[in-house]
């Protein structure tokens, strides 16, 4: 019998490559968008990562966060699209990612 009650475990980039599973994820969703632009997982990158450190700084919040990176990628390529839909296919996408 075990002597703990609980065992937490971190799986981004300990368990499994999430950084690898984001490329896979935001590759796979991108034409699903409209977006076919080779670029595309270059400026997604971005700015998600501006989202990100408006999180940290406590500008946003995390679902804001979630649907304002794909809102502000929608408009950068200038294509019509419901950012929220693109938040739960790029979800989707990521959960079935294994690497």
């Amino acid at each position: 019998m075990l002597k703990y009650d609980l065992i937490l475990m971190d799986a981004d980039n300990t368990l499994y490559d999430f950084d690898a599973s984001e490329a896979r994820a935001i590759r796979e969703v991108l034409p699903e968008i409209g977006i076919l632009a080779p670029d595309a997982p270059e400026v997604y990158s971005r700015l998600n990562l501006a989202c990100w450190l408006d999180y940290n700084r406590g500008l946003i919040t995390q679902e804001a966060l979630r649907v304002r990176r794909f809102r502000e990628l929608l408009d950068y390529y200038q294509v019509e699209g419901d950012p929220q839909k693109c938040t739960d296919l790029y979800s989707e996408a990521l959960s079935r990612q294994c690497i």
